[in-house]
C-alpha cells in the first residue's frame, strides 16, 4: 500500500489508519429504478402527411418505443420538419406540421419530452414536446432567438446559445419555467450545436477560429470554472459533436479531408480517428443508447438520408432512404439510465493531489480541485451537493466543504494543530465525523457541525489510535478502527457520544476503512491476508459475525465503500490490469458487483487514484 503522509514517528501508528494511498478522482453516478414505460400512440405514417398548417408548430405523431428523431422535408408540402423512425426503417412518422422550419430535435434524457428548435415566430427558438399527450409549449422567447440547444443529464435544464449576437455566452435555463440558471461567458464567434456530457460537468461545442469566418474547431467548457478548451485544433471545419453515452468519446463531424467525415475522438481531443472515408458529405452522427452504433446523414446517394454503421465505422447502411433530405437522427438515452458517479483522490506525484469525478462506467475523468498540496479522502453530503475531504493546502491537513453549485473556492472547516482527514457525512447531513490528533498525541473520532462548528471528541483515548470513522445509515451508530487492544480492529461507538463501545472483530491483523451496505446489515473493510499479508476485502454483519473475504487475490485491495444501490463496491487497488503499466505500484480504482462477480476497472492510465466515495442516490446527478 503506497502510504505516503506522515512517516514522522509521532504519525506512524495513525499511518495505517489514514492509510493515504495515492489520491485519484471518480465521478460515479447511480443507477435509478427504472420508471413505468408508457406506449403512446402510433405515429402518422409519412405517406399520409400533408396535414394543413397551422399557426403553431403542431405535434401530429405518437413517439414509439425506440424511436430516432430526425428532420426531414420529405412531405409533400416539402416542409422542413421533425420525424421519427425505428432503427429497423419501420416506424416513420412525421412529428409536427408546419410552414416553418424545425431543427435541433432533442430527447431528454428522461425520455418525457422533446426539445427541438423552430422559426415559427420569424426567429429561432427552443419549443418542448411532451413524449406522452405531444403537447407543444414554447421554452425560450429571447429577442435574438434561440438556438444550438442540449439537455442537462437529469433532464431538468437546458443550455443553448442566442442566435444574435453571434459571441456571448452559453445560457442555461430550467425547462419547467423557462428562467435562466446560469449564463457561462465565452469569447469566441459563432458559437454552436452544444452538447451535454453525461456526467454534467462539460459541455462541448463547435465556434469560429479566430480570425476565420468559416473554420470551425469544437471547444470543451467546463461549467464550474468557465474553463476553455480547444479539442480539435486541426485544419478543417469541425462541428456537431456528439457524445459516447459513457462520456469517454466524441463523434464529430469534419471536412480536413476534403469533403465531411465523421470522426471520433477522446473526450480530452486525444486520438482524432476517422470512421468514414469517401468522396460523400457525412455529417450529423449520434451515439445509440449503448454506445455500439452511430446514426449519421450522408448524401452519398445524392440526396442526404440517414444511415447507422458500428461505433467503429463498419456495416454503414443506409435507413429508409427517399428523394429528400434527412438529417439530423438523434436516438433516445436508455430510459433507466442516470449515470453513476464517483469522486476519488488522484495524482501523479507523490505528494500532489486532487480530486476527480468519473462515471461507474469509467467516463473521462473531470478534475475538481487543482492545487499543488494533497487532497484527498472525499467524501460526499447526503443531497450530493457537496463534497468534503482533507487537504494540506494550507500546511497542516484539514477538513474543506466545496459546494458542486458554487464556484467558490473550498472552504475550510476545521483548524486543529494535528491532522484532520477521514470525514464520513451523517445520514441528515448535519455533522462530520473525521479522525484527529488530540492532545494526547493519539488520534481521536471526533465530530462537527457541518458548518465547522460544535466541535467533539467521541472516544478520548489517549492510549489508543481511533479512526477511520464510518455513520450507520440510521445515524445512531459509528464504526470505527482503533489499535486500542494492540492491533486494529473495528468497534462501534454510539453516535450520541455515549462511552459504551462494542468489538466487533478480534484478529492478529489490522482491520480499517469500514463501509455500511445501504441497509445498514452489512459491513465492508479492508484486513491482511493470513497467507501473504497483502490488503484484501472482508464483509461482516452488523454485529461482527459472519466474517469472509468478498474475494482472494494477490493484489493489495483498499478503501472500500458501498455503492448506494447496495449492489457494488467501488475500491483502490495495485492489481495489474492489460492495459496498466506494471511494475509502478500505482492504485487504480475498481469496482465489484456482488450479484455477477465481475470486477471492473474505473479509471485508467498512470495517475494513482485512491479513496472512491460514491455520490447518493438523492443527489441531481450533475456536479
Amino acid at each position: 500500500m503506497n502510504i505516503r503522509y506522515f512517516y514522522i514517528v509521532l504519525f506512524c501508528l495513525a499511518l495505517i489508519l489514514s492509510g493515504c494511498v495515492g489520491l485519484a478522482s471518480n465521478v460515479l453516478e447511480q443507477l435509478q429504478p427504472t420508471p413505468e414505460p408508457t406506449v403512446p400512440p402510433v405515429a402518422t405514417r409519412a405517406d399520409d402527411q400533408n396535414a394543413e398548417a397551422t399557426p403553431f408548430p403542431t405535434a401530429i405523431g405518437g413517439v414509439g418505443d425506440a424511436p430516432l428523431l430526425f428532420i426531414s422535408n420529405r412531405s409533400k408540402d416539402g416542409a422542413t420538419d421533425m420525424y421519427q423512425i425505428n432503427p429497423d426503417g419501420s416506424g416513420l412518422g412525421r412529428l409536427t406540421d408546419d410552414p416553418a422550419i424545425e431543427s435541433h430535435p432533442r430527447w431528454s434524457p428522461d425520455r418525457s419530452r422533446i426539445a427541438f428548435v423552430s422559426n415559427h415566430t420569424g426567429l429561432d427558438q427552443i419549443y418542448l414536446m411532451s413524449a406522452t399527450d405531444y403537447q407543444l409549449t414554447q421554452l425560450t422567447d429571447l429577442p435574438s432567438g434561440a438556438t444550438g440547444l442540449t439537455w442537462s443529464p437529469d433532464s431538468t435544464r437546458i443550455a443553448f446559445v442566442e442566435t444574435e449576437p453571434e459571441s456571448g455566452a452559453i445560457l442555461i435555463v430550467d425547462t419547467e419555467t423557462g428562467a435562466e440558471v446560469s449564463r457561462h461567458p465565452v469569447q469566441l464567434q459563432g458559437l454552436a450545436n452544444l452538447a451535454w456530457s453525461p456526467l454534467g460537468q462539460l459541455i462541448v461545442f463547435s465556434a469560429l477560429v479566430e480570425g476565420q469566418d468559416d473554420i470551425r474547431d469544437i471547444f470543451s467548457l467546463n461549467l464550474r470554472d468557465d474553463m476553455l478548451i480547444n479539442l480539435t485544433l486541426r485544419a478543417g471545419d469541425d462541428d456537431r459533436p456528439a457524445w459516447s453515452p459513457n462520456g469517454r468519446q466524441i463523434a464529430f463531424q469534419t471536412d480536413r479531408d476534403g469533403d465531411f467525415d465523421i470522426f471520433i475522438m477522446q473526450a480530452n481531443g486525444a486520438l482524432q480517428t476517422p470512421l468514414t472515408l469517401n468522396f460523400a458529405d457525412d455529417l450529423d452522427p449520434h451515439w445509440s443508447a449503448d454506445g455500439s452504433l452511430i446514426a449519421f446523414s450522408s448524401n452519398r446517394d445524392d440526396q442526404y438520408n440517414l444511415y447507422i454503421m458500428s461505433a467503429n465505422g463498419s456495416d454503414a447502411h443506409v435507413l429508409a432512404p427517399f428523394a429528400a433530405n434527412d438529417s439530423q437522427p438523434n436516438w433516445p438515452p436508455l430510459l433507466q439510465t442516470v449515470v453513476d458517479q464517483l469522486i476519488f483522490a488522484g495524482g501523479i506525484f507523490e505528494d500532489t493531489h486532487n480530486l476527480f469525478f468519473v462515471s461507474a462506467a469509467g467516463s473521462a475523468e473531470i478534475q475538481l480541485t487543482q492545487t499543488t498540496a494533497d487532497d484527498t479522502t472525499p467524501v460526499w453530503s447526503p443531497d450530493g451537493d457537496k463534497i468534503v475531504f482533507a487537504s494540506n493546502r494550507e500546511g497542516n491537513y484539514e477538513l474543506y466543504l466545496v459546494n458542486l453549485d458554487e464556484k467558490d473556492e473550498p472552504r475550510r472547516l476545521t483548524e486543529s494543530e494535528g491532522p484532520d482527514l477521514h470525514p464520513d457525512w451523517s445520514p441528515d447531513g448535519k455533522q462530520i465525523a473525521f479522525e484527529s490528533i488530540g492532545e494526547s498525541g493519539n488520534w481521536d473520532v471526533w465530530v462537527i457541525d457541518a458548518d465547522g462548528s460544535n466541535l467533539q471528541n467521541l472516544t478520548n483515548t489517549p492510549d489508543a489510535d481511533d479512526g477511520n470513522p464510518a455513520w450507520s445509515p440510521d445515524g445512531q451508530h459509528l464504526v470505527f478502527s482503533s489499535n486500542r487492544a494492540g492491533t486494529f480492529d473495528l468497534y462501534l461507538l454510539s453516535a450520541d457520544g455515549a462511552e459504551n463501545v462494542e468489538r466487533l472483530t478480534s484478529s492478529d491483523g489490522n482491520e480499517v476503512y469500514p463501509s455500511w451496505s445501504p441497509d445498514g446489515q452489512t459491513i465492508v473493510f479492508r484486513a491482511e491476508s493470513e497467507s501473504d499479508g497483502n490488503h484484501q476485502l472482508f464483509i461482516m454483519t452488523r454485529d461482527g459475525q459472519s466474517v469472509r473475504p468478498l474475494f482472494k487475490s494477490q493484489y493489495n485491495d483498499d478503501q472500500p465503500v458501498w455503492s448506494p444501490d447496495g449492489r457494488r463496491i467501488a475500491f483502490a487497488s495495485d492489481r495489474a490490469s492489460s492495459d496498466s503499466q506494471l511494475g509502478i505500484g500505482n492504485y487504480t480504482i475498481f469496482i465489484y458487483n456482488l450479484r455477477t462477480g465481475i470486477l471492473e476497472r474505473v479509471t485508467q492510465g498512470t495517475r494513482d487514484a485512491s479513496y472512491p466515495a460514491w455520490r447518493p442516490r438523492s443527489s441531481r446527478q450533475t456536479p
